[in-house]
């Protein structure tokens, strides 16, 4: 049976893959079962191909219509996160469905909940929802991700949740009391220490850890933390070396690592690596006291087969895809040294690392030979010894180490290697795998180079303008884009009128979206006017993402925010009515606020800027928040013609009004409103307005992100919008 399990696994997956509906991975992988079966196995790979198939299509009509949960909902103590009064949780309805909710409590609740280490009981009548899909595209899709990850398909909300607190009454309600003690004592320990602990040693990455773990990711090493199951890794190298200087037989450590292991597995959050580490210890030992003659192909295929049945997506994210890869190729590979081990695993990585950043650092190589020492033999042990000690000055020690060490990477990972590649299909990533597969074996670079420059060429090829409005909730964002990016525009970047968020939506949807595009740098921005839900998140962006120019009306550019981010910004334009603003091709016409205009401190919306242009075949007008006064003196007297509006402020009465629409001519209003917002936008007043013209109007609180192609390829423009495109093509979303 040595070497055929592989061939088993392979076969599942392929089923499985295909029971989803990605059948060109499923032909792919059928060619390469029939080439290497032989008849010997062929009924078994067979058999488990049919498994794989019904487990994969009934996976996708649970994501389709998953069962409600009902009942109380039974929360461990761990599941609970408490910040401030407001809980969020994870949990089990009465019926067996998992569910997630979010809301307050009380503040004798909130303390109790502070130290509590027992299981939690939600009671009576609660209302649940789907969780939501990624409004953008290229926005990260938490609701795919918690299907594929914990088959978690509902969130409830509630404004006030009441707890009540159960004994502890089973095994896992001990054990999960002693996660909660973990969680506490980890909390102890100084605030790097303690992140990176938690990073490394639980797989948990806190809100404050953001930064760096994006620099991590820039550098192309984020599998240190918890990926490749290094903390795992170091722990049983431990283990067997201090069994070494005492003597102990390594039969010993072996039979104490069967029982250490699984309980790891029940003590620390559960990840693709993590699973992946455990089992295939686990397996190894097995084998071979047992002499079962297994090979570690055969082992890692056993451990990825029981994966699949239990996570049927577990290969459709990126920790599940590295994890499995580096592992596969660590064991197919010969002994080397590190450093010629280290850039096939950095080549075998790039393909999945580009496709789901966009991007790949070519000093990853270097960062990892450099790093991976020091995570092994100095972060990995200092973090055992703070664990140790929390309260001592040698930790304090390691906790300034750490800062320092943090800063220099966040340099390292601002040098110029970093390349944004751009969006490319899953097709061209997968044959990406397979040419670096030839390379690592054979060292066909030519091959490499191919790939590489296909990729490349295939990001650049853009020959559309593309009018982009980002679904940023209550607020505005819209990018407008030149073919071949010879030019990109930002007008607005959206943001929060009330409170604050961890992830706004210039971090989660817009800087994502220009990596997406292969762009490096924003051309231009421009500021309509001075309210937060316009120009909240620009200090964000422009630290995120390098800035040209910076374009505000006269009365704006003293607002506290413009003076922030004019310091990030090569240039800054202030525009007035009748001057021109050209962006690589793209021209517009500035037709307000005019140089005598006479600001309303009471009204910022009647200063906004008012744009008009071509955007490849069609006319634009861009209104911001401008107000119908406006819209007749600037827009009317001029006898405009427009085909696409983006009707001003999201939508308001105050806006829109019906004799400038009437006289516009238009093909398609377009309105950025944010989801059951709470001032009612968009306005009937202003459907009623559209309808009686004749105008279709689409808006973000419906459709999600908005984009318009003018290709030359059509003879007209033509708009799409991602929650539809979703829906239609969707293989594990609403």
């Amino acid at each position: 049976m040595s070497g055929r399990l592989i061939l088993v696994t392979v076969a599942l997956l392929a089923g499985i893959i295909g029971g989803i509906g990605f059948w060109w991975v499923t032909g792919l992988l059928v060619i390469w079962l029939i080439i290497k079966t032989d008849r010997t196995i062929s009924i078994c790979v067979g058999l488990f191909f049919v498994i794989g198939l019904g487990r994969g299509i009934m996976d996708v009509l649970q994501w389709r219509h998953p069962p409600q949960p009902h009942g109380s909902i039974a929360i461990p103590a761990s599941a609970i996160k408490l910040k401030e009064g407001y809980v969020s949780f994870i949990g089990r309805a009465a019926n067996g469905v998992s569910v997630s909710g979010r809301g307050t409590v009380s503040q004798a609740v909130a303390d109790k909940l502070a130290t509590n280490d027992q299981p939690v009981r939600l009671e009576g009548a609660y209302e649940v929802t789907r969780l939501a899909p990624a409004r953008n595209q290229y926005e990260f899709d938490y609701a795919t991700y918690a299907w594929q990850s914990r088959q978690l398909a509902y969130e409830l909300v509630k404004p006030t949740l009441d707890f009540s607190f159960q004994p502890k009454r089973q095994l896992q309600d001990v054990i999960d009391g002693w996660r909660v003690k973990i969680f506490a004592y980890f909390a102890q320990l100084p605030p790097k220490v303690r992140q990176y602990a938690k990073g490394l040693l639980l797989g948990q990455m806190d809100d404050d850890f953001m930064t760096q773990r994006q620099a991590f990711v820039d550098l192309g090493v984020f599998h240190l933390f918890s990926i490749s199951g290094l903390h795992l890794f170091a722990f049983v190298a431990a283990l067997y070396w201090f069994a070494a200087r005492l003597r102990i037989p390594q039969g010993v450590v072996d039979l104490a690592l069967m029982g250490l292991l699984p309980l790891l597995l029940l003590l620390l959050p559960l990840g693709a690596g993590l699973w992946r580490a455990v089992w295939m210890r686990l397996a190894g030992i097995v084998n071979r006291y047992l002499q079962l003659g297994f090979t570690g192909l055969d082992l890692c295929g056993m451990v990825l087969m029981v994966n699949l049945i239990w996570q049927p997506r577990i290969l459709m994210t990126m920790g599940g895809q590295l994890t499995y890869l580096m592992t596969g190729l660590l064991i197919s590979l010969p002994a080397m040294h590190k450093w010629q081990l280290n850039w096939r695993l950095v080549l075998a990585g790039m393909p999945v690392i580009a496709w789901h950043t966009f991007s790949f650092n070519v000093l990853t190589v270097i960062f990892n030979w450099l790093l991976m020492p020091i995570f092994e033999l100095a972060i990995m042990p200092g973090l055992v010894v703070a664990l140790a000690l929390p309260h001592s000055g040698l930790t304090r020690l390691f906790n300034d180490a750490l800062q320092l060490l943090e800063t220099v990477l966040i340099g390292l990972s601002r040098l110029p290697g970093q390349m944004i590649i751009g969006a490319f299909p899953s097709w061209l990533a997968v044959a990406g795998v397979l040419v670096m597969a030839i390379v690592i074996t054979r060292q066909k670079w030519p091959l490499a180079i191919s790939w590489f420059l296909v990729v490349l060429a295939w990001c650049w090829y853009q020959p559309n303008y593309r009018v982009v409005m980002f679904d940023v909730g209550q607020g505005d964002a819209i990018l407008i884009e030149a073919p071949f990016r010879r030019g990109v525009m930002l007008i607005d970047t959206g943001g929060r009128i009330f409170g604050q968020t961890s992830h706004p939506p210039v971090s989660r949807a817009i800087v994502p979206y220009l990596h997406a595009r292969g762009y490096t740098r924003l051309n231009t921005l421009v500021v309509t006017h001075p309210h937060m839900d316009h120009l909240g998140d620009a200090p964000l962006l422009a630290r995120l993402m390098p800035i040209d120019r910076l374009v505000t009306t006269p009365t704006a550019q003293g607002h506290p925010i413009i003076r922030k981010i004019r310091q990030r910004v090569a240039k800054v334009q202030i525009v007035t009515a009748d001057q021109q603003l050209q962006v690589g091709p793209l021209q517009f016409q500035v037709l307000w606020p005019t140089v005598d205009a006479r600001p309303n401190p009471q009204d910022k919306n009647a200063d906004s800027i008012v744009l008009y242009g071509k955007i490849g075949k069609s006319n634009w007008l861009f209104t911001g928040d401008a107000d119908q006064v406006i819209e007749r003196s600037q827009v009317l007297q001029r006898q405009l013609k427009a085909d696409f509006l983006k009707a001003g402020h999201h939508g308001s009465k105050t806006s829109s009004d019906p004799a400038v629409v009437a006289s516009l001519d238009l093909k398609t209003a377009l309105i950025s409103a944010g989801v059951a917002n709470r001032y009612g936008h968009p306005h009937r007043e202003t459907l009623e307005t559209f309808a009686k013209a004749g105008v279709p109007a689409v808006s973000t609180h419906e459709q999600g992100m908005i984009w318009v192609d003018s290709s030359p390829y059509r003879q007209e423009d033509k708009l799409f919008s991602w929650l539809k495109i979703k829906e239609s093509r969707s293989h594990a979303g609403p």
